[in-house]
């Protein structure tokens, strides 16, 4: 039998200047995804932009789509969060690999950066998935600072990849040499990268029940 791959959900906000409190205060209510079938963990923070990132994981594409059609809506209209940003762009995907599960990183309370790099209209697909994995995937320390991470494919887009890496601290992923062959590597397979440095809020990190 086929194992279910788990969902990845990336939102991405354009918070309005001034707004950044009153969308904190909104993803407060989001801690109510505890109690979901099927919700695996969210944790995010704020990109060096000042966007508003989060990502979710989920154990099927069932269970994200039972709960956009219960229980989405009402958190979102009680959050009031659509008052604070000038967009949202929500992005689905399937984990490939991990480094380590996200549902582990999201329940540990030290962890103060996230780094995601979104390659999209991937010409070599296999040879980019081949290359990712081989250099992006090393075995984690403790005394690297590097927590871990996963690498996720695109649903609505097959050319599309998302790779998160876990960290104590900046410094620890600046000071980090392992990672960089790879994403040189990844940019020249890729048409298009994206690339975001997130500080972690704790306060918005949800742990399943």
């Amino acid at each position: 039998m086929r194992r279910t791959l788990s969902i990845i959900k990336l939102i991405r906000c354009a918070v309005t200047e001034g707004q950044k409190e009153s969308f904190s205060q909104g993803q407060s209510v989001w801690s109510e995804l505890k109690g979901c079938d099927g919700f695996e963990g969210q944790c995010g923070g704020w990109s060096e932009d000042g966007e508003a990132l989060v990502l979710g994981q989920w154990r099927s594409k069932k269970h994200v789509s039972a709960f956009m059609e219960s229980v989405h809506d009402a958190l979102a209209l009680k959050s009031h969060q659509q008052r604070t940003y000038r967009y949202c762009d929500v992005h689905y995907f399937e984990k490939v690999k991990n480094i380590q599960p996200i549902v582990d990183n999201v329940i540990q309370p030290n962890r103060s950066f996230i780094h995601l790099t979104l390659y999209r209209q991937i010409q070599h697909v296999n040879r980019f998935t081949h290359d990712i994995l081989n250099t992006e995937n090393p075995e984690p320390k403790a005394s690297d600072g590097m927590l871990g991470g996963f690498l996720a494919r695109g649903i609505s887009a097959d050319d599309c990849f998302l790779v998160a890496t876990f960290w104590r601290s900046y410094s620890h992923f600046k000071g980090d040499r392992r990672i960089t062959p790879c994403r040189i590597r990844g940019a020249e397979q890729s048409g298009n990268v994206s690339e975001w440095r997130v500080n972690e809020e704790a306060a918005w990190k949800v742990s399943p029940l």
